[in-house]
């Protein structure tokens, strides 16, 4: 699922994409693997949580950090 999210970011705004580029970037960059499974746990909780609130996402609503 992330490594589509990564394929279609120029579709859609996604805060999980945004994650993985931030792990990617910076003083100490993350290797491929490790940001893919953080971005999984990411996505993981997301859906937890919307599901728990009964919401739909929503970009504008969302954390971008």
């Amino acid at each position: 699922m992330i490594r589509s999210m990564l394929r279609n970011q120029s579709h859609l705004d996604n805060h999980i994409v945004d994650y993985y580029y931030l792990l990617k970037k910076g003083p100490h960059p993350k290797p491929d693997k490790i940001a893919v499974i953080a971005c999984i746990n990411r996505l993981n909780r997301t859906i937890i949580n919307l599901v728990r609130t009964n919401q739909v996402y929503d970009f504008n609503k969302t954390s971008h950090k």
